[in-house]
Formats: structure tokens, C-alpha cells, sequence
């Protein structure tokens, strides 16, 4: 698969797994620390000499909708990659990511076809809540506040969009729209 890059595509077999969690409005350490805890269950069963998982992943990645925060060196995507770098080592693992909320969107609104294709899941959710907060409160009618809405959920979507690695883009999609191919 040609991620994280053309240059240095994985070659071998990887494993995918998500890790969602119900509330996403915890406290930044809260977030960490539930997500460390998810990703050292999954270390530890592959670890195990009791094992009934029949071979270990030489490139791994974990999706998640908690959001870690971004500081340099001390943040929750920092302590994350620290954490998982510990047993890296201990599977052997050959190449590993952390894709965390903000990462998951980027990619999301990178890729036009799939946005489309889970609009109702995607986008949705955040144009009525901001038309219902709008017209709830009164200020605007339903047309305005529903191209408000609008607006301001393309403006997100675009500012994720910016941040997304152009390298990387091409190989996520082709990740995601080919779930039979192996790594």
C-alpha cells in the first residue's frame, strides 16, 4: 500500500483497528488516558503466549474519534506515539499510525467521494445542529441559518482539508475504497 508515502509504501500485513469511544468531550488527559489503555489491551493479546490471534501485524494502525491535542512533545498525539513506540519495539512492528479525530476529518474532507458517500453520517449532523441552534435562538430564519450552516461546515471542512499531507491523501482512499486489499 503505498502509505505513508509512495516513496516508503508498506509491503506486508497490516491490521487496521478502531477504537471509538462513546464520549469525545472528556478532558484532554481523560482522552489519553482511555486511549492508552484501549491500545495496550490490543499490545498485550498479541503479546500473550496464550494468544488465539494467529500472526502478529507488521504494520498497524489505530483509528479513533477521541481527540488528542497537537503540543509538541507533551500533547496527547505525543504521548500517544511515545506510548505505542514502547511496544512497536516488542512486536517488531515495521510501521505504525495514530489516526485520531481531527487526522480521521482531514482525510474525510480531503476525499471528496467518500464525504459523498456518507454525507448523512458525515456532514449532516453538523448543518442541522448549527440550523436548529439558529432558528431555536430566533435570529434568523430557516433559509438563512440553513446557508449559514452550510457555509460554516464547508469552512471547516476545507481548513482540515489544508492540513492533510498531499503524499498521503492518494494512498488513504485507496486504503479505504479497497478494504480487500492486503498490505
Amino acid at each position: 500500500m503505498p502509505y505513508p508515502s509512495e516513496l516508503e509504501a508498506w509491503d506486508g500485513y497490516g491490521v487496521v483497528q478502531a477504537k471509538f469511544r462513546q464520549r469525545t468531550d472528556q478532558q484532554p488527559q481523560a482522552a489519553v488516558l482511555w486511549l492508552k489503555g484501549q491500545v495496550k489491551e490490543e499490545f498485550e493479546a498479541w503479546l500473550s503466549p496464550t494468544s488465539k490471534r494467529e500472526r502478529l501485524p507488521e504494520y498497524l494502525i489505530f483509528t479513533t474519534n477521541v481527540i488528542l491535542t497537537p503540543v509538541p512533545g507533551s500533547g496527547g498525539i505525543a504521548q500517544i506515539e511515545q506510548f505505542v513506540s514502547t511496544y512497536a519495539a516488542r512486536l517488531r512492528l515495521k510501521g505504525w499510525a495514530i489516526w485520531h479525530y481531527d487526522q480521521l476529518c482531514r482525510y474525510l474532507d480531503r476525499y471528496d467521494s467518500i464525504r459523498r458517500t456518507y454525507a448523512g453520517a458525515i456532514t449532516s449532523g453538523d448543518v442541522l445542529a448549527q440550523l436548529l441552534d439558529a432558528v431555536s435562538a430566533g435570529h434568523k430564519s430557516r433559509s438563512d441559518a440553513l446557508i449559514d450552516a452550510t457555509r460554516a461546515s464547508q469552512h471547516r471542512r476545507e481548513a482540515r482539508m489544508s492540513l492533510v499531507p498531499e503524499e498521503l491523501v492518494d494512498a488513504v482512499l485507496d486504503g479505504l475504497t479497497n478494504p480487500h486489499r492486503r498490505w
